[in-house]
């Protein structure tokens, strides 16, 4: 219970020293034989769902867990029924070729399908397997060739979590359907070993929780607004990428914006921009962003973005949710105007032919 709550509940992404020191007593609890007290750590996993909404991420305690919960039921490989041989040096390389898109990014991307990188979608394969046998291809199409080779697949494939190639949406090619379950596969196990209940709780942990998920087609995060980080100077090129993110939300079904926290999902707040600023404050930080909006996507589009400032461990960061727009959007850079729609996590840009059609359905 202790390695579970733990690993779900991003524990150790602030204040690691005294967590550390209280978990330190949670441990001599569980050597005397008693259950200790849980009631301030609170575990992101309350549905299916959540699992659907977290990004895959090889450094993240959380899809860590759940990696150690699809390898503990010792995985088979498609082709053979063999044990699929994981190694550890590889594992923590974040593109592993141990770590198989059921449903590839590839595919999905092709077929503009979105959240690729769900969590769920993650299982743990031979990685000579990966790279020579399905690449790119529909699970339909390389499923049935591991059918044609191997009669027990059905049977083996179950050491994935996935009960049934049918009804779990593989053989017609169903990602919705493959993810929720799935998604429900991997709750139920998860839930033989931990109590997944909490109280609703306060809007920062709503906020971690986003967080958490990872970037996907509805959510994106930057470090910072114009603070260039690496080259420690004022990078206005990052207030452009910015307004580029906004106009894809605005532009596909809407989204959040999260400004203030890394890559890894650690809070750094909005100092270093605002001490950019003229205005340094959180005021002058939101009033230079909407001049930012307004600099690339003009001020029409005002009334459908939100601004509000949350705090996350102690630290103010910046939440900007965008709803879909009633037009089209463009993006206004160096005199030259772009169209950018959300495709998975990422904000791509559309050509006049792309554009035309994709308005044609989008706004229809």
């Amino acid at each position: 219970e202790f390695f579970w709550r733990m690993s779900l509940s991003f524990r150790y992404s602030s204040s690691t020293e005294s967590k550390l020191a209280q978990d330190i007593k949670r441990i001599d609890e569980i050597l005397k034989s008693n259950r200790p007290n849980y009631e301030d750590v609170k575990v992101y996993l309350s549905s299916p769902k959540d699992l659907i909404e977290t990004g895959f991420s090889a450094g993240s305690s959380y899809c860590k867990a759940i990696l150690c919960l699809l390898a503990y039921h010792e995985p088979k490989d498609f082709q053979d029924n063999g044990k699929v041989i994981l190694d550890n040096s590889w594992l923590k390389v974040a593109n592993s070729k141990n770590y198989h898109h059921f449903f590839p990014k590839a595919y999905l991307r092709k077929n503009n399908i979105g959240n690729e990188n769900s969590l769920v979608n993650i299982t743990l394969v031979s990685a000579d397997l990966n790279k020579r046998k399905i690449k790119a291809k529909a699970p339909s199409i390389y499923i049935q060739d591991f059918l044609d080779e191997n009669e027990e697949l059905p049977i083996s494939i179950k050491s994935h979590l996935i009960d049934n190639l049918d009804n779990f949406g593989v053989m017609s090619d169903d990602y919705l359907v493959f993810l929720e379950k799935r998604a429900n596969s991997i709750f139920n196990e998860l839930k033989k070993r931990i109590e997944l209940k909490h109280k609703e709780d306060k809007k920062e942990d709503k906020v971690k929780e986003l967080i958490i998920g990872g970037e996907n087609e509805t959510l994106e995060i930057k470090s910072t607004l114009r603070f260039d980080l690496k080259e420690n100077i004022v990078n206005k090129k990052l207030e452009y990428v910015v307004a580029k993110t906004i106009s894809a939300f605005l532009n596909t079904e809407g989204g959040t914006l999260i400004i203030g926290v890394d890559d890894d999902g650690n809070a750094l707040g909005l100092e270093k921009d605002i001490q950019t600023l003229t205005k340094q404050n959180i005021d002058g930080f939101e009033l230079h962003l909407r001049q930012v909006i307004k600099k690339y996507l003009g001020d029409y589009f005002e009334k459908y973005i939100k601004v509000t400032f949350p705090k996350v461990d102690d630290k103010e960061i910046c939440l900007i949710q965008i709803s879909k727009s009633g037009k089209p959007v463009f993006v206004t850079y160096e005199g030259n105007e772009s169209f950018f729609v959300r495709n998975g996590n990422s904000s791509i840009p559309k050509n006049r032919q792309e554009q035309s059609e994709y308005e044609k359905i989008h706004w229809n």
